[in-house]
């Protein structure tokens, strides 16, 4: 832990869990992540596609719109939650 996290205990609340996913062979494993570029232009370098939507996070749902960069989800939820992410 980090000199400014908290202790404490913590109950999370999952209400969908993610889809499985696995990468097979070699093409694009261990790429950057582009935290500027629009999570759904492909240039952020995800392996995955991305799309728009709205997820729940402490009970504050965080909207992310088609032209949001990693940075801006990160943004948005520290402005809806407090939290921060690095």
């Amino acid at each position: 832990m980090g000199s400014s996290a908290s202790t404490g205990t913590y109950l999370f609340n999952f209400t969908q869990l993610a889809t499985a996913a696995s990468q097979r062979g070699g093409i694009n494993v261990g790429l950057g992540i582009d935290a500027d570029a629009d999570l759904t232009s492909g240039a952020a370098g995800f392996g995955a596609s991305v799309s728009a939507g709205r997820f729940t996070i402490n009970g504050r749902q965080i909207d992310v719109q088609a032209f949001d960069s990693l940075n801006d989800v990160l943004g948005h939820i520290a402005a809806q939650t407090g939290l921060t992410a690095n």
